[in-house]
């Protein structure tokens, strides 16, 4: 019986790591399992961040999971667009959520991809006599974040329109997601300890929704978090 249930949870494990948005979930709560513990030792242990070498590996794997989940999405705007053509609701009014949502999906894509290669992008203008002045400067990553915060506002209407029954766990995962989105959007500084918390609770609420089989309704099919 016990190599059954040992055979039935290495099954679960190679179905939930096949597939991309199964990575990706993974991908993210090592990320920010790696900042928790790193806070852990940092204020819970007192270990001097400089010299600890389980800190250090700990940040090296926190960059890496970032990294991977950043380049698993590149161009996966191009993939938000090619839905625009499969929204057909007879309302107008769900067919226009639909579609704004999907847009936000691929502005936020595309600005992330941006933020890759261009952290910022400044818009200059030119006074004459050779002297150019900075009027605006645009960051991608923040406007990454307003859009995912928007898709998921969008969303969270969309199911309330449509009379949707979705999962605790997944209800749980919005209410993380909202205030990280919002945090990350307005460029609000908050302790690292909250936002970790955050994101790490949003990131088991993922793996387990994921896990499960039961993602979140609020997503469009393999979608993940832009923070």
């Amino acid at each position: 019986m016990e190599v059954i249930h040992t055979e039935h949870a290495v099954a679960d494990v190679v179905r939930l790591m096949s597939t991309t948005e199964g990575r990706t979930k993974v991908y993210r709560l090592l990320q920010y399992a790696s900042k928790a513990l790193q806070l852990t030792l940092h204020r819970g242990f007192h270990v001097n961040p400089d010299s600890s070498e389980s800190i250090r590996m700990f940040k090296v794997l926190e960059s890496l999971m970032g990294t991977c989940r950043k380049a698993m999405r590149l161009f996966r705007f191009i993939d938000m667009w090619m839905l625009f053509p499969t929204v057909k609701d007879k309302s107008s009014v769900t067919r226009f959520l639909r579609k704004a949502r999907i847009l936000t999906f691929v502005c936020m894509y595309l600005f992330e991809n941006i933020s890759l290669f261009f952290p910022s992008t400044h818009v200059t203008v030119d006074e004459g006599q050779g002297k150019r002045r900075t009027v605006l400067t645009v960051r991608w990553s923040r406007w990454c974040h307003v859009c995912w915060f928007a898709s998921l506002v969008l969303g969270i209407t969309l199911d309330m329109r449509l009379g949707r029954q979705i999962s605790t766990f997944a209800k749980l995962k919005n209410v993380m997601d909202l205030p990280i989105a919002l945090i990350l959007a307005l460029r609000v500084r908050v302790d690292d300890a909250l936002l970790c918390g955050l994101s790490l609770s949003s990131a088991l609420l993922g793996v387990q929704l994921q896990w499960t089989g039961r993602p979140s309704l609020i997503t469009i099919k393999s979608l993940d978090s832009a923070e």
